[in-house]
């Protein structure tokens, strides 16, 4: 007996260090930059470890842990994101392996799978149900071994390698989803605590096919359908914590705390992720057992990083599409009167102009956010800058698109005609003129048309990120905006040159409400509410009380009809950007107080922080400037303790976050 014992002991010793010689190998491999080979490695070692921990997927063989939990992870990492995904998942399956945790890595979906392989909608969707359902039925029948499966994407690292999911699941015995929720929406789908049972499967299947029915473009969007549709007889079955409860709140970057078990970068340049990635694989691999906190990796290292990384990416964006780099000058009047640079610049591709967006808006904010909320000279003028930049990229367009062009501009946009898709060719004479293109057959007439097709194919997504850097130009413009119940003359012309550019983005979304397919109406939607909201607020500091408050009303108007109501309840609130939602009928109970109304201003004010906080937690920052207005809002009403109140829960946010930029007074 004590001979078997002693053998079996041996056995379990080899296993584990196998593993741990094999995870060493991966992490010598860190030094070469080989993200290909490094992967190759991680999943060698994550199949073994997978082998020693879970079941095959035959329903009669039994669980290697007994009574214990099975908890296995899953992620999705195909070879285009291996750049930083190679670096996540050797961090991820260290902690995998402490915890005796699965780790299912996907590269791609089976061709013979019965789910189709929508990368943009069901590239979490179809592994997990692949995992849990039987591919040879065409009916959901539960053959994996595990207890819960957690999705993870791919873009997420684990911080704290003492964190364990079973301390979750064991908070919500009766919860088969559990997830974070999102500032502006109802959840955060990157993270997914999953109980593998038939409800769960049933809720996957139906929202997996919500995408065929309704066309809509992420999974998030789906999930909002299916889970209003399943809410109100399951609430004890989907569970939705506070945002960075197992995930990010976002941006990291300002909101990062130092208690914060995860790290998602989601909506995030590959560049950045693999900086930070990879110093959390280094951190694991160097300690495993004795790792410094968070893995170094705090809100000031991902801030100062951010700002780093984005600079060095704008730079060669706009070396791209304007030959020279507008970073190198702070006082740049005189570069942005300059017509020539505009007229002479590239029409760069949508995947271009998207990333412009990107970097430009992320570079933007960690600059503020670094000198506490301050915008700089040096930003406030880029983004004017690029602002400009982009009507005229949208009126070149267009004037392609109406056939008013000329020649030297398209002889201009080599770049355009090598982004096109042979896929989307979809005529004849589209065929023909790509051939000749292929061929390099110098045919203006052919160049002329396969542009055009790919401006009217893009325009609206052209469109929409135009109105996007033109609304964060707008945001950043200073205004005298801490307290609109105060008579404002300051920064008029400011607030005149906010109100211009949110006129031409309404023009803007009115187009695009026409040309955009109807799946994608309440996204426009949903920035037509944001803007007609700003519009609103601008017109209130210049007085024009009346104007701003039929902004305000038309705005909550949408957002009502996109499924927004305060009488909704706090768990099923859906259909729109809830922060902003919240923002503007903020916005709009401040101005029943300054006009007196006071029970109604604070009844609003009080349902908003009611839900809010159910959506977000009672000490997110947003909850603060709910606070705060409700503060101001009974000290107008002479009911000074109660606002005293008010401003130390506002306070203590603020403290408790180290906002230091935020005041509650």
């Amino acid at each position: 007996m004590l001979h078997y014992i002693f053998l079996k002991l041996l056995i379990l010793l080899t296993l584990i260090s196998w593993v741990s010689i094999a995870t060493n190998n991966c992490c010598d491999l860190l030094l070469l930059n080989d993200v290909k080979e490094l992967k190759n490695c991680i999943l060698s070692i994550t199949s073994k470890h997978n082998s020693d921990i879970l079941p095959t997927r035959a329903p009669y063989l039994v669980r290697k842990h007994g009574p214990k939990l099975l908890i296995s992870f899953i992620t999705r990492a195909s070879q285009e994101i291996d750049e930083y995904a190679a670096y996540s998942l050797l961090s991820n399956i260290l902690y995998m392996k402490k915890h005796n945790y699965g780790y299912l890595i996907e590269e791609s979906i089976a061709n013979n799978s019965i789910f189709k392989d929508d990368y943009t909608y069901h590239r979490k969707l179809a592994p997990i149900l692949e995992s849990l359902i039987d591919s040879n039925v065409s009916y959901p029948t539960v053959t994996n071994q595990c207890d819960y499966l957690i999705w993870i994407d791919a873009d997420i690292i684990i911080l704290d390698t003492n964190f364990k999911i079973e301390n979750i699941i064991n908070r919500f015995p009766k919860a088969n989803l559990i997830m974070s929720a999102d500032v502006s929406s109802i959840a955060n789908t990157g993270f997914i605590i999953i109980k593998n049972n038939r409800w769960s499967i049933n809720f996957l299947y139906n929202w997996y096919n919500e995408r065929l029915k309704t066309n809509y473009i992420n999974d998030q969007n789906g999930f909002e359908i299916v889970y209003n549709r399943f809410y109100n007889a399951s609430r004890d079955k989907i569970i939705i914590l506070p945002p960075d409860a197992i995930n990010s709140d976002a941006p990291p970057m300002s909101r990062q705390k130092d208690h914060n078990q995860i790290l998602h970068l989601a909506s995030e340049h590959n560049d950045l992720r693999k900086e930070i990635f990879y110093k959390a694989a280094c951190e694991m691999c160097k300690y495993e057992n004795n790792v410094l906190k968070q893995l170094g990796i705090d809100r000031n290292y991902i801030l100062n990083t951010t700002q780093r990384i984005y600079r060095n990416i704008l730079n060669r964006k706009l070396v791209t599409i304007i030959g020279q780099n507008s970073l190198k000058f702070e006082n740049s009047k005189d570069i942005i009167d300059d017509i020539n640079i505009y007229s002479s610049s590239k029409i760069p591709t949508i995947k271009l102009f998207a990333e412009l967006r990107q970097v430009v808006s992320k570079y933007c904010y960690a600059t503020s956010t670094i000198l506490n909320g301050i915008e700089t000279i040096e930003t406030l003028q880029l983004r004017k800058f690029i602002y400009i930049l982009t009507k005229f990229i949208i009126s070149n367009i267009i004037a392609i698109i109406n056939g008013d062009h000329n020649a030297a501009l398209i002889h201009s946009l080599e770049n355009i005609l090598m982004d096109i898709d042979e896929n989307e060719i979809t005529s004849l004479e589209q065929s023909y003129c790509y051939d000749q293109y292929m061929k390099k057959i110098a045919d203006i007439n052919c160049q002329i048309y396969l542009i055009r097709f790919y401006f009217i194919k893009n325009f609206p997504e052209y469109l929409k990120y135009g109105c996007e850097l033109a609304l964060d130009y707008l945001l950043a413009i200073p205004s005298d905006n801490t307290n609109i119940m105060v008579d404002s003359g300051a920064h008029t012309d400011n607030i005149k040159e906010k109100i211009n550019i949110g006129m031409y983005i309404l023009s803007n979304i009115d187009k695009l409400l026409e040309i955009v397919d109807k799946s994608q109406h309440h996204l426009v939607l949903d920035m037509k509410a944001s803007i007609t909201s700003q519009l609103g607020e601008f017109s209130l500091l210049l007085n024009k009380h009346d104007e701003g408050i039929d902004y305000l009303l038309t705005s909550l108007q949408v957002y009502n009809n996109l499924g927004l109501s305060l009488d909704s309840d706090s768990n099923a609130i859906s259909g729109g950007d809830l922060r902003n939602y919240f923002a503007t009928v903020t916005l709009y109970a401040t101005t029943q107080c300054s006009k007196g109304n006071y029970e109604n201003g604070i009844n609003l004010l009080e349902k908003v922080i009611s839900l809010e906080s159910n959506h977000v937690g009672n000490m997110h920052i947003n909850i603060a400037a709910k606070y705060k207005q409700l503060g101001r809002c009974l000290l107008l009403n002479n009911n000074i303790e109660l606002a005293r109140m008010y401003f130390a829960k506002c306070n203590q946010i603020i403290a408790a976050e180290n906002f230091e930029s935020i005041s509650c007074n």
